[in-house]
C-alpha cells in the first residue's frame, strides 16, 4: 500500500478510481491541474472521500529549462501556473526562463510563498468551487472534509548537466536555491514539508561525491519528508554500478534520517520497490502502465500500448509481450484483467489496471 501513482493522463483517472483500495494515493503535477481544473477537481475529491491521499508536485524546474521554456509559453497551462505562483514578473525579467542566480532572497521567498498556497489553499479551494458548481446543475455531490495535500512541496530546479538545454544554470546556483525554498517553506507551510532531490542521472556515477554533498546540505534543513527523483533514470536498464549507488544513497538517507522523516522514490521502477521492501524508502511512485522513469527533458506525446511484464519486471511493447508469452504461456499473468481477456484484446486502461494489479 506504500504505492502512489504519478497521475499525468485524465484517461488515469479511471484505473485509480476503480482500483483505489491497491494503492495509499496519486501525485499529480501542478501544469495537469491547470490543463484539466475541473476533472481533477472532482477526482480529488473522489479519492479524499475514499480515504485516499494526494501530493501536488509543483514543477518549477519545467520554469527553468532554457530550451524548453519558450515553447511552453503556448500551452494552456503555462499562464495560468505562472499567475498562480506569481511568476509572470519573474518571467518578464529573466525572459525566457527562470534563473536562480537573478533571484534575491525576497524573489525567493516570494515564489515559495505562492507555490504553497497553491497547494495548501487554491487546490482545495477549486476543489470545493467544482463541487459546489456541479451540485447547482443538479450532479449531487459531498465535499471531503480533507482535502490538503498530505505534503506541501516547495519549488525546485533540477540540479544537473544538461548540455545546451541547461547551459546557463549553474549546480551550486539550483541547488541554492532549492535549499532555500526549503528553508522558507518551513516557516511559512502549514502542511508538512517534503524536499524534492531531483538530480540527472548522469551526476551518479560523474560526481559521486559531489551528489553526497548535496545529500548532506537537504538532510540538515530537517525536512518532513525527502523524494529522490533521479532523473530519466530506467532502473530496468541501469548499470550495476548505478544502482549501486542509488541503493547507497538510500541506505544514507535512512541512516541519516533515521524515522523521522519520510523517504520517497520519486518516479521510480521495480528497483525502488525493492527497496521499499528492504525499510530504505516509505513510499514509491510510479506511472500508471506508461512511464516509470521521468525525463524533464522529453517532449509528451500519445501513450504508447505497453504491456507489463511481471516476470522480467519491465514495460514491453504489446505485441512483443504477446510472442513471448505464446512461448512461456504457462508463466502468463492470471490477475484480473489478463485471466479474462487474452493479451491480443486488451485496450489502453487493460493494460494500466494490469500494471496496478501486479
Amino acid at each position: 500500500m506504500s504505492i502512489y501513482y504519478r497521475v499525468d493522463l485524465v484517461q488515469d483517472r479511471a484505473v485509480l478510481r476503480e482500483l483505489k483500495e491497491l494503492y495509499e494515493g496519486v501525485v499529480v503535477d501542478a501544469h495537469v491541474l491547470e490543463t484539466f481544473r475541473n476533472a481533477f477537481a472532482k477526482f480529488l475529491n473522489d479519492l479524499a472521500l475514499s480515504g485516499k491521499k494526494f501530493v501536488i508536485d509543483p514543477v518549477t524546474y519545467r520554469f527553468a529549462i532554457p530550451s524548453h521554456t519558450p515553447s511552453y509559453a503556448n500551452r494552456v497551462w503555462f499562464s495560468r501556473l505562472i499567475n498562480a505562483y506569481g511568476l509572470e514578473k519573474k518571467i518578464d525579467e529573466i525572459s525566457p526562463y527562470l534563473d536562480p542566480a537573478k533571484l534575491s532572497k525576497k524573489d525567493i521567498a516570494e515564489i515559495t510563498q505562492k507555490v504553497i498556497e497553491y497547494q495548501e489553499k487554491t487546490v482545495p479551494r477549486r476543489i470545493k468551487e467544482v463541487i459546489g458548481l456541479l451540485a447547482y446543475i443538479g450532479i449531487p455531490g459531498t465535499v471531503s472534509k480533507s482535502l490538503e495535500p498530505s505534503y506541501v512541496i516547495p519549488p525546485y530546479i533540477v540540479i544537473g548537466d544538461y548540455g545546451d538545454a541547461y547551459s546557463s544554470i549553474n549546480r551550486k546556483d539550483a541547488l541554492k536555491f532549492n535549499l532555500a525554498c526549503i528553508e522558507y517553506a518551513k516557516q511559512v507551510a502549514s502542511r508538512p514539508v517534503m524536499a524534492m532531490i531531483a538530480i540527472d542521472n548522469s551526476l551518479l556515477l560523474s560526481e559521486s561525491q559531489e551528489v553526497l554533498e548535496i545529500l548532506d546540505k537537504y538532510v540538515a534543513l530537517g525536512a518532513d519528508a525527502y523524494a529522490v527523483w533521479i532523473t530519466a533514470l530506467d532502473e530496468s536498464k541501469a548499470v550495476d554500478d548505478l544502482l549501486y549507488f542509488l541503493f547507497y544513497i538510500y541506505f544514507n538517507l535512512r541512516y541519516r534520517t533515521g524515522q523521522k522523516a519520510k523517504i520517497w522514490s520519486m518516479y521510480s521502477g521495480y528497483f525502488s520497490v525493492i527497496l521499499l521492501s528492504l525499510g530504505l524508502v516509505d513510499y514509491v511512485v510510479q506511472g500508471v502502465g506508461y512511464a516509470e522513469h521521468r525525463d524533464p527533458l522529453a517532449v509528451s506525446g500519445p501513450a504508447l500500448r505497453r504491456y507489463y511484464n511481471h516476470i522480467s519486471h519491465k514495460f514491453d511493447y504489446l505485441e512483443r509481450a504477446i510472442d513471448f508469452f505464446k512461448i512461456a504461456h504457462k508463466y502468463r499473468c492470471n490477475c484480473p484483467i489478463c485471466s479474462k481477456k487474452n493479451l491480443e484484446e486488451l485496450k489502453g486502461n487493460d493494460l494500466k489496471a494490469h500494471y496496478v494489479y501486479t
